[in-house]
């Protein structure tokens, strides 16, 4: 048994310290590595308030650059903070077929945020939710960056409860001024100000866009100014 258990060691290395990271409640998932295999397997990967982690992303990260068929990957409060999205950035690097991603509640600074979305340059990526990682106004711009882009094919992009100041703001009006696949846009519980929502309400009252069906600008500190 002693040696059936170290050549299981050998085999997966990290895989007890993926086990003790990813439980809940004192009980060990099943093993992460075989999990991590049927997601991908299946092209869905969904572990909303999971606390994967740094050394679960790592796994997940290599998983889904060897694999072309994941089409959903949903991590909303898995933790994975900063280097964790690293890690996930470098697995979707080249992803051909990515179309939802889940990312928040996540703690993602915008350096992290921003190698994300360059990786996803050659998905069609449709939907984006980003919601409560602290997105200030560099990493807006970067999503604006990424609304920008001829190969953008993004359908909905949620930013709720981030730190969106009205530069921020008007980076994404920029975005939406030429953008023509957006149709859903989520940006409440920020502080675009005034400024912010002239500037996005300008850029849609232009002859650029004309996709966007619904957008949410609760909790922003906008006044009657």
């Amino acid at each position: 048994r002693r040696r059936v258990l170290q050549r299981r060691r050998r085999v997966h290395p990290h895989l007890e310290s993926l086990e003790r990271e990813l439980g809940v409640d004192g009980r060990p998932r099943r093993p992460v590595l075989r999990r991590v295999r049927e997601w991908v397997a299946r092209g869905r990967a969904r572990d909303r308030g999971a606390a994967v982690g740094r050394v679960g992303m790592h796994v997940l990260s290599k998983h889904c650059a060897a694999t072309p068929k994941l089409q959903l990957l949903e991590l909303r409060g898995s933790s994975i903070g900063h280097m964790g999205a690293a890690m996930l950035a470098r697995g979707l690097e080249l992803h051909p077929s990515l179309t939802h991603l889940g990312i928040a509640r996540n703690g993602i600074d915008t350096p992290a945020l921003t190698a994300i979305l360059q990786a996803l340059r050659a998905s069609p990526l449709r939907y984006l939710d980003l919601e409560w990682n602290g997105v200030d106004n560099a990493g807006a711009a970067a999503v604006a960056k990424f609304l920008a882009s001829d190969e953008c094919e993004l359908r909905t992009v949620s930013l709720e409860r981030n730190d969106i100041r009205p530069s921020g703001a008007a980076s994404i009006a920029k975005a939406l001024a030429t953008n023509a696949t957006l149709r859903n846009l989520n940006l409440g519980f920020n502080r675009i100000g005034n400024g912010g929502a002239v500037a996005i309400a300008e850029a849609l009252c232009g002859d650029g866009n004309g996709t966007l069906l619904t957008l949410n600008l609760t909790q922003n500190d906008i006044g009657a100014e």
